[in-house]
């Protein structure tokens, strides 16, 4: 069995896929905020608003809700778009992209429009400009690809980042890649995230059905997450794929004028494309930077992919209540922000007014709180 097929199910495999899920298992407990569909990530605007993209609905909805007047509900800022599992970034020019996320493991996504990028100008319409998945396919094989048969050229559009030029970057998670694209869909690939042996004494027996595995085995990158922090940097937020061994997902520096940083490497010969900025997470599903310099990093559960995995198939989130983390990360320091207060979060952001905001069950219909 190949070890994609192996971790067919773990949610780093379908949360970084397009699998939704349209409705709170009954025993997902409702955290206090304010409900905004189904939300990935987060971002915010020069003026302070947090803009994302709602995929809760038969349609994709770009929207924004202003923290200074906690009980109005978001703003419909982009409607109309084709369903799927979408990200949504803006920039202080106020151009908006949308990229969707790739098809499941299992099949094409039965939710629409997936694996591509879309760019709104300012007061103007929503156009398609970048096929993702056949850019990766033609134009960005992966050096890395370990799958079992070699599978170099899928494709899962996680998160994007709005460039002041107007331009944007796209973490790949299937890819491995950050790819930039300008509005005029001309598209080229930043940096490539090579695989790194991992421990598999994590995975659980029931998973593996009676097969065994080495001792170690390398594990996909798997980019969750971009952020830029204006000095000409972006930060990248790696979940690191099966087997999901704890304590092994970080974030990387590249630099956003970078072409094809470390894709010269191959799994035998890993080339990083930049230093590592902040190590030692599980299961980082995005990062940001924020306007204080820091590093904010959203961890999906303190007790790893696979624990995860259980409560999404038994519907029972009781036991995921809490394990959510979002840690500040600068100057070596690091502070567990919210403590106790995150079930399954899918993002956090420093807003303008200096609270930090986040997802909670991003999957199961997001609510924003505020947990500092």
């Amino acid at each position: 069995m190949s070890r994609r097929l192996l971790a067919a199910t773990a949610i780093s495999a379908l949360g970084v896929a397009t699998v939704l899920i349209p409705s709170n298992p009954a025993s997902a407990t409702t955290p206090k905020g304010v409900p905004i569909g189904v939300v990935k990530s987060l971002d915010v605007t020069n003026k302070g608003l947090l803009v994302f993209a709602d995929s809760g609905g038969p349609h994709v909805q770009v929207k924004s809700w202003d923290p200074a007047h906690p009980t109005n509900a978001p703003v419909v800022l982009v409607g109309g778009l084709p369903a799927g599992s979408a990200n949504a970034a803006t920039n202080d020019r106020k151009d908006i992209w949308v990229v969707y996320g790739g098809s499941a493991p299992d099949g094409p996504s039965a939710s629409g429009e997936s694996a591509s990028a879309w760019y709104i100008p300012y007061k103007g319409k929503p156009r398609k400009v970048l096929d993702v998945a056949n850019f990766q396919k033609t134009k960005s094989l992966d050096p890395y690809d370990i799958d079992e048969p070699p599978n170099p050229g899928e494709s899962n559009p996680y998160d994007v980042e709005a460039l002041p030029d107007g331009s944007a970057l796209i973490a790949d998670a299937a890819g491995n890649d950050l790819i930039r694209v300008d509005k005029t869909g001309k598209a080229w690939t930043v940096a490539c995230f090579p695989d790194q042996l991992e421990t598999t004494k994590y995975v659980p027996k029931e998973v593996l059905g009676g097969m065994t595995l080495p001792p170690q085995i390398p594990a996909e990158a798997v980019p969750t997450g971009v952020t830029l922090d204006g000095h000409g940097n972006a930060y990248v937020s790696l979940l690191t794929g099966f087997p999901f061994a704890l304590g092994t997902s970080k974030v990387v520096r590249v630099s956003v004028d970078a072409k094809n940083a470390g894709c010269s490497g191959n799994p035998t010969h890993p080339v990083w494309p930049g230093r590592v900025a902040a190590s030692g997470f599980t299961g980082i599903n995005d990062v940001w930077m924020g306007r204080d310099g820091a590093l904010y990093v959203t961890e999906l559960s303190r007790n790893g992919i696979w624990a995860a995995e259980g409560a999404l198939e038994s519907g029972d989130l009781s036991a995921l209540t809490g394990t959510g983390r979002v840690t500040r990360v600068k100057l070596g320091s690091r502070i567990e922000v919210g403590k106790g207060l995150l079930t399954f979060p899918g993002s956090a952001v420093l807003a303008k007014d200096g609270h930090v905001y986040a997802t909670n069950t991003f999957l199961f219909g997001a609510v924003l709180t505020k947990i500092s």
